[in-house]
């Protein structure tokens, strides 16, 4: 009888201390993985964009898919008969449709060039993804002025030698003149991984350049912030719009939540940079690699809750055992 005693008692000490230590591992993780999105510029737009009951939807297609100027104007317009069909007000819904490309800036001398990696964009680009602005703005368009661009350090430093004092100056594509708006900076964390060596340059789709030719590709990205009244009308509603196009459609806002994570690690044995030949640009990469990283931790987490869980259990099982086979007993005697 006293060895039971002393059983019971280890029991009841191993799994108080194993229930406590795993729940505290589990909640860490947690917090751990709530920062992990936080090194994102795209993380929570729609907050910082002030869209209450909005989500940011972003959708991959290949440039084969011809995703065009004309085929986003179409895509817009269903999206916004859909909601009002369900009578949904889309106040704060932005759009934006972007392609990566490759240009020379030269500067208006043609002493000096860079060779840079370019984001073309349309539409509201800079909602998405609000970059760190070392100097200058970003580009307003007004009227048919749009031949502003936005370059990052690198290309200021190659095409100006300096990263201060270039707004306002030219650089040329091809014949075409460009006046520079704002530099940027290089992003960190995990974008080093992803944002190459070239500097970067972001040029508006209805610029000259990209009229006369620059452009051989249609957009490869499709962003939209809508409604989300309830959970995933917003992510039906865009596939079901851009079905003909064959995205990749992912949920920006809930990437980073529990379910999404599973579905992650379910599939990151076969997950690559670019599954289906997905023209990703280096945001989405960044993303990828967090989301990765993520998914690893959330299954951690379960383990750990899953492990918290069975000594609550035998916690429970060594206080409350005997009670419970005492009444068993006792209902017998009785009958009952």
């Amino acid at each position: 009888m006293q060895t039971n005693k002393i059983m019971r008692k280890k029991i009841i000490i191993t799994a108080a201390v194993t229930a406590v230590v795993s729940a505290l591992i589990g909640c860490a993780i947690s917090l751990y993985i709530s920062h992990i999105p936080r090194e994102l510029t795209e993380y929570k737009v729609t907050q910082k964009w002030g869209a209450d009951g909005y989500t940011h939807i972003a959708t991959y297609m290949n440039s084969d898919a011809s995703f065009t100027a004309n085929a986003m104007a179409k895509s817009v317009s269903e999206i916004e008969s859909a909601y009002t069909v369900d009578s949904i007000e889309l106040t704060s819904a932005r759009y934006s449709a972007s392609m990566e490309t490759n240009v020379t800036l030269i500067s208006p001398n043609s002493s000096r060039s860079a060779s840079c990696a370019a984001t073309v964009y349309l539409g509201d680009y800079f909602i998405f993804h609000p970059y760190e602005i070392i100097e200058g703005a970003y580009p307003v368009v007004q009227g048919n002025s749009t031949d502003a661009i936005l370059i990052d350090e690198l290309a200021a430093w190659q095409l100006f030698g300096t990263q201060r004092g270039v707004v306002g100056l030219e650089a040329k594509i091809g014949s075409d003149y460009y006046t520079v708006c704002g530099v940027l900076g290089i992003p960190d964390g995990v974008y080093n991984d992803v944002y190459g060596d070239k500097p970067r340059v972001y040029i508006n789709a209805d610029s000259a350049a990209y009229r006369s030719g620059l452009a051989s590709r249609a957009f490869t990205t499709f962003e939209a912030i809508v409604p989300d009244p309830i959970t995933n009308y917003a992510e039906n509603a865009l596939t079901e719009v851009l079905k003909s196009f064959d995205p990749v459609i992912k949920n920006i806002d809930t990437r980073f939540k529990s379910e999404a994570l599973k579905e992650v690690y379910k599939s990151q044995t076969s997950m690559i940079i670019n599954p289906k030949d997905r023209e990703y640009p280096y945001t989405e990469k960044a993303m990828l690699i967090l989301s990765l990283k993520a998914s690893d931790a959330n299954e951690i987490r379960g383990v750990m809750f899953k492990i918290s869980l069975i000594a609550v259990a035998a916690l429970f099982f060594a206080l409350f055992g005997p009670c419970v086979r005492f009444i068993e007993r006792m209902l017998k005697k009785l009958k009952f």
